[in-house]
C-alpha cells in the first residue's frame, strides 16, 4: 500500500475504513447466505435461483464503492492502483469473514435436509463437499471482489 504522501492521521483513518468495510462486507454476505438458508427451508429448495449470487455481487459493488468514496474524502487524488490495492485488502478481510461464517453455517445446518450437498452418485463424502465449498467461497469472493475493485477504481477515477 502506498502511503508515502499521506499524514499519519490519514493513514490510520484509511486503514480503519478498510478493516470496517471488510468486516461489514463479510457480515452482509453471511446474512444473505443465512437468508438463503431460511428461505430454502421454508420453500423446500436449497437455492431459489440465480438472484442469490447476484445480490452477493451487488453487496461487493456497494461496499467497494463505499470504501473508495470514503478513502477519497480522507485523501483525495489517490491513483487507481492505490484504490485497487486498498480495496483488495478489504476484499481479503471480507473473504476471511465469509469463510469463518460459512464454517458456522455448515456446522449449524442439518445435511439431511439438503440433498444437494450429498453427492452420492460420485461417492464423495459430505465433509469433502463442504471443504470444497468453503475453499470455493474463499476463491470466489476474492476473484469477484478483485475484479469488482478494479472496475470500480477505474470508473471512479474517470469520473473525477
Amino acid at each position: 500500500m502506498s502511503f508515502q504522501n499521506l499524514e499519519a492521521d490519514k493513514i490510520v483513518r484509511i486503514k480503519r475504513q478498510i478493516v470496517i468495510h471488510g468486516i461489514l462486507t463479510g457480515l452482509l454476505i453471511f446474512i444473505w447466505v443465512g437468508f438463503e438458508y431460511v428461505t430454502g427451508r421454508l420453500f423446500g429448495k436449497p437455492q431459489l435461483g440465480p438472484l442469490y449470487g447476484l445480490l452477493s455481487i451487488a453487496i461487493l459493488v456497494v461496499m467497494v464503492r463505499s470504501l473508495m468514496i470514503r478513502m477519497n474524502r480522507i485523501a483525495s487524488g489517490q491513483s487507481v492502483l492505490d484504490a485497487f490495492r486498498r480495496s483488495a485488502i478489504m476484499i481479503f478481510i471480507a473473504a476471511a469473514f465469509v469463510v469463518l461464517f460459512l464454517v458456522c453455517y455448515y456446522s449449524a445446518m442439518d445435511p439431511d435436509e439438503y440433498h444437494t450437498y450429498a453427492i452420492e452418485v460420485f461417492n464423495i463424502e459430505l465433509k469433502n463437499v463442504l471443504l470444497t465449498s468453503i475453499a470455493g467461497a474463499w476463491i470466489g469472493t476474492m476473484v469477484e471482489g478483485l475484479i469488482i475493485s478494479l472496475i470500480v477504481a477505474v470508473l471512479m477515477r474517470n469520473r473525477n
